[in-house]
């Protein structure tokens, strides 16, 4: 595209969903006239769509869209001062496919702003994954065999979530010998081709794999027990 524009026509099924069809027919540029225009086109679309935020609009968005499409979204939304992602994500791009997507998808999102967020260990976590959730993403759509073994990682980790969010469970780990290993693997696949700082970035996740395999659900609700919350 050495124009450096995209001809768009797509109608969104969000806003089709409500009975609000909005049709895009038009050349989402990098500058000039038309970014206005393609600004107010995903906008509208975002207010008339049934998501109550940004936050919730944008990865369903980003699931009818391709490569350019997206790009033309998120350079609109910021002509508008919205502040949205690119829509590159690890999880989605892992989970794609599974029937159970959306409900793993969200017991993740518990996880991540129920435990993660609490502690500073948790949140560096969090930021390790949105640093290279784009980078990963282009490694799984070349590798069925990682893009297999991140679902598999991620469906665990939704399930640990579910586990966690029951306060009397007390057996069972979070992370067994079979999992960890998978882990990984991964991880190692993934330093063999990612970028410098990934590689570094990833020893870090390495020796947290370490320290979680074979605990119990009650030793990492503690770990990640909000500030003046019992353990």
């Amino acid at each position: 595209m050495t124009n450096k524009c995209v001809q768009m026509a797509w109608r969104s099924r969000l806003t089709v969903a409500v009975g609000l069809g909005l049709t895009v027919a038009a050349a989402a540029c990098s500058g000039g006239a038309n970014s206005a225009t393609m600004s107010q086109i995903w906008r509208d679309s975002f207010w008339l769509s049934k998501a109550d935020n940004i936050g919730e609009y944008w990865p369903r968005l980003c699931a009818e869209l391709d490569a350019a499409q997206g790009t033309a979204a998120v350079n609109g939304l910021a002509f508008n001062a919205i502040d949205v992602n690119t829509c590159k994500c690890t999880v989605r791009q892992a989970l794609a496919g599974n029937p159970n997507a959306e409900a793993e998808i969200r017991d993740l999102h518990t996880m991540r702003d129920r435990g993660l967020r609490n502690t500073d260990f948790g949140r560096r976590v969090i930021d390790l994954y949105y640093r290279h959730t784009a980078e990963v993403t282009g490694m799984l759509l070349k590798d069925a065999e990682m893009r297999r073994m991140a679902a598999t990682l991620f469906s665990r980790a939704a399930e640990g979530s579910r586990v966690l969010l029951k306060e009397g469970e007390r057996d069972g780990v979070l992370l067994d010998e079979k999992t960890a290993r998978m882990a990984r693997d991964f991880i190692a696949r993934a330093q063999k081709s990612g970028s410098p700082q990934l590689r570094q970035d990833f020893n870090e996740v390495a020796r947290l794999i370490d320290q979680l395999e074979g605990r119990s659900y009650e030793e990492i609700r503690g770990k990640f027990a909000a500030p003046g919350r019992k353990k």
